[in-house]
């Protein structure tokens, strides 16, 4: 991450990087493809289009810093898995990986994280500072503290900053466990103590959010509730996406880390439509659940966990045609040290797919251009 000083009457921040090309109304053209739903009709090649009997747009760029947003789905389901393999935990490496590489370039990055509904948000920023509040965003917008999300009811919280409270102030030792309201006091005061800085959680309650603020800035975790909730979360992003296309500054990238649709919904088609009229380029890099199989190493094991391979790597390039047909270019990640190889090696004799290498690095043909 590259630090810059802070001078002048503005305070802002010194220009790092060099500025990159990006689709917009310039004079060098980008390239030629085929039309999408937004397009404008003053872009068509007609000697391009006749010759190859389909509709083909001109892209032209222009030299700009880039303004990039990154849009995480945290949904609940994304946790399913082993501690520390669960695909939202490879999801935060991977969006932490794209906007490290953007900061660097000197590129603005925002973040949103939806789960249900919107989690957490950070405005388009540049600098190492901001390198940090995406982390720490990262970290804490996607968990399970809020009381929609978590498996523990108020009473499990409170027994949790009851014990983990005890050894940092003696008073609480002689308090009752049910005496929740002096509970709740003492933990607000141990707060500003906290390693973490963190947003207060959703609860029904001052008391209730008070204690799950506690676990949040101290780190102590909360397991996630059962309850699926990826449909409120599809409809969440189809309405950030939406209302992106108008925000300012104009987003010229839009990063989207979520499981790819199972169909062309007409809502997300017109959001994306939106975004691509104003210029901005849409990638979309889908999770991969079948790292996250953990099962024992049997015969019986090794038939299931190729099942559930071989269905989860269908649905997942069944919904990236969908993007690709949408006008979205799908990005595909490859991973260093992924546990548990001996499952996707076995899946990858039996269905004659490439086992995954052991690095993890955007392919080249998802490269930029």
């Amino acid at each position: 991450m590259l630090l810059s000083a802070r001078g002048g009457r503005s305070r802002r921040e010194a220009e790092i990087g060099r500025p990159g090309p990006m689709p917009g109304d310039g004079i060098d053209l980008r390239e030629l493809r085929d039309l999408h739903p937004g397009d404008s009709f003053k872009r068509i090649a007609w000697r391009a289009s006749a010759r190859r009997g389909k509709l083909i747009v001109r892209d032209f760029e222009h030299d700009e810093r880039d303004v990039v947003w990154i849009v995480v789905d945290a949904s609940v389901e994304l946790w399913a898995g082993t501690i520390g393999s669960a695909p939202l935990d490879f999801g935060i490496d991977e969006v932490a990986a794209v906007a490290r590489r953007h900061l660097a370039r000197g590129d603005s990055v925002g973040l949103a994280v939806l789960g249900g509904r919107l989690r957490g948000l950070l405005e388009p920023d540049r600098g190492a500072r901001h390198a940090h509040h995406i982390g720490l965003a990262l970290v804490l917008s996607t968990a399970a503290y809020d009381a929609d999300r978590s498996e523990l009811e108020e009473r499990d919280v409170a027994i949790r900053v009851l014990e983990h409270l005890r050894p940092l102030d003696a008073r609480v030792g002689r308090m009752g466990k049910m005496d929740l309201d002096r509970l709740a006091f003492r933990a607000e005061a141990a707060i500003p103590r906290a390693p973490f800085h963190a947003a207060t959680p959703d609860a029904p309650s001052p008391r209730e959010r008070a204690l799950r603020k506690y676990l949040a800035a101290f780190g102590i975790e909360s397991p996630p509730r059962s309850d699926p909730e990826r449909a409120r979360t599809e409809e969440a992003m189809v309405r950030f996406l939406d209302r992106l296309a108008g925000r300012k500054p104009r987003p010229s990238l839009v990063h989207v880390w979520a499981p790819p649709p199972d169909h062309a919904k007409p809502e997300l088609v017109q959001a994306l439509a939106r975004l691509r009229r104003i210029g901005a380029l849409v990638r979309w890099t889908a999770p991969r659940p079948e790292l996250s199989i953990d099962l024992e190493d049997s015969v019986v094991a090794r038939v299931v966990s190729d099942a559930v391979v071989l269905r989860s790597r269908m649905a997942r390039e069944r919904g990236e045609r969908v993007l690709t047909r949408m006008g979205v270019r799908v990005q595909r990640v490859r991973r260093w040290g992924v546990p548990k190889t001996h499952v996707m090696e076995s899946a990858a004799s039996r269905m004659s797919m490439p086992a995954p290498p052991p690095a993890w690095v955007p392919d080249a043909k998802d490269e930029e251009p």
